[in-house]
């Protein structure tokens, strides 16, 4: 395990939620909030309510290992989760029609521009 050694600035967490989509890439993000541009997390749901992240102190300082997810931070993850797929997404559930017009856009739109938080637009 020495190879495997995690900056003492990056946390580790199993999220708890309902609801996650997953993908064929992680989310991996180099900006945090508009007050802490240098943030970096890589979230990856494995399940429909759990979800791995790897996170800085600037996006989460938390030293628990569960962390529970509101349902706006769920929906925040799966957008996410929907920009970074190379070709699929993956969920349990049926797609809403909110879930299904971002996944379309997302693919099909070629005006469509990745709405803030998920971009610096």
């Amino acid at each position: 395990m020495k190879y495997f050694k995690k900056p003492n600035s990056m946390h580790f967490h199993i999220a708890i939620g309902d609801g996650f989509i997953t993908s064929d890439n992680p989310v991996i993000s180099t900006f945090g909030p508009q007050n802490k541009p240098n943030g970096f997390q890589i979230i990856f749901p494995i399940s429909p309510n759990f979800c791995l992240e790897f996170q800085n102190d600037d996006i989460n300082n938390s030293n628990n290992l569960l962390v529970q997810m509101t349902p706006d931070k769920i929906q925040y993850v799966n957008k996410a989760t929907i920009n970074t797929a190379n070709y699929y997404i993956i969920s349990t559930n049926k797609f809403d029609i909110t879930q299904q017009s971002y996944i379309y856009n997302r693919f099909n739109n070629k005006n469509w521009e990745m709405p803030y938080p998920h971009s610096n637009n």
